[in-house]
């Protein structure tokens, strides 16, 4: 985890958004923007004109990979509060490093979601550096 985590440790919020968002495009999306970047402007002309590549390059924007990163993010803090709040509440009380929460998190991740290793990793990131704290508001320990 250590060097990928130093890449991705280093990345501003909007560039871990920006990750997290690429998951979210769609086929097309994915089809467009790879004809649109190693296609010719012929070749991406005539596609779009015959309905072929139905996107722009104004629709597929940074802006909104960045939303839609938030948007994964917000789903995923919103249907797995408990077991989020179960693996970094403990350790952030504890006084965890960001690494160590997101390193906590990164199984889950992989486990329930199948992500990729890399998109894991920085939404794991983008949870302990900008959510953990708003999460873990109010929680207390179970009882043994």
């Amino acid at each position: 985890m250590d060097a990928a985590f130093d890449v991705i440790a280093g990345l501003s919020e909007t560039d871990l958004l920006t990750v997290i968002g690429s998951s979210a495009a769609t086929p097309v999306e994915k089809q467009s923007a790879v004809l649109r970047t190693f296609g010719s402007e012929d070749l991406a002309a005539r596609l779009e004109a015959k309905g072929l590549i139905t996107l722009s390059w104004d629709d597929l924007s940074a802006g909104s990979v960045v939303t839609r990163g938030q948007r994964v993010v917000e789903r995923i803090v919103q249907d797995w509060p408990g077991e989020l709040r179960n693996r970094v509440c403990p350790l952030l009380r504890k006084g965890a490093s960001e690494k160590q929460l997101a390193a906590s998190l990164v199984p889950i991740l992989v486990a329930h979601f199948v992500f990729p290793y890399v998109l894991a990793l920085s939404i794991a990131l983008y949870i302990a550096r900008y959510l953990a704290e708003k999460l873990c508001e109010g929680w207390q320990p179970a009882s043994a």
